[in-house]
């Protein structure tokens, strides 16, 4: 046999090959399952719905913390930067484990359901329920049982860690 057919053979197997893979990948997820890499608008708009609870008035900023918030949980870490968060007069947001907190601009004031508080590690002391936070201090919260923060105007802050919105 020529050089000529060798290589022709060879283009077609390699194509076979390469092909054979291709479909296997694309046959792995049915179409629907969780293992099916692509989803359909429809799907997204009934998780989003879900995580709302039906409701119409859907808060993107607080579906986007809460997916955050599980994705950290789910990767047992948190981010290795700050990020940048406003928060709406009103608000309650309540911070996981280990979490740090820099309040930038607005008024705050620590929330705690109990008793225990928020470390303040720029003054050294803790914050307990109502009293106002600090611009530019560290805060740590210590434990994931509702700790967090009131923002009394509207606020932002750098945050490192897991976080949700109250509701």
């Amino acid at each position: 046999m020529n050089k000529g057919k060798k290589a022709i053979i060879g283009i077609v197997i390699a194509g076979l090959v390469i092909g054979g893979a291709v479909y296997s990948m694309a046959a792995a997820g049915d179409p629907g399952s969780e293992a099916d890499p692509l989803v359909t608008k429809s799907y997204v708009d009934s998780k989003i719905s879900e995580m709302s609870g039906g409701s119409a008035n859907v808060n993107v900023d607080e579906i986007v913390s809460r997916v955050l918030a599980q994705v950290n949980t789910q990767v047992g870490g948190t981010t290795e930067s700050y990020t940048p968060l406003n928060i709406k007069e009103g608000n309650i947001m309540i911070a996981s484990e280990g979490t740090e907190i820099i309040l930038r601009s607005g008024i705050a004031t620590v929330y705690v359901p109990g008793e225990n508080g928020i470390s303040d590690v720029t003054s050294g002391k803790d914050l307990y329920n109502g009293e106002n936070i600090g611009q530019n201090h560290l805060l740590i919260v210590p434990r994931s049982d509702g700790r967090g923060l009131v923002a009394s105007t509207e606020c932002w802050v750098l945050i490192k860690g897991g976080y949700r919105f109250m509701n």
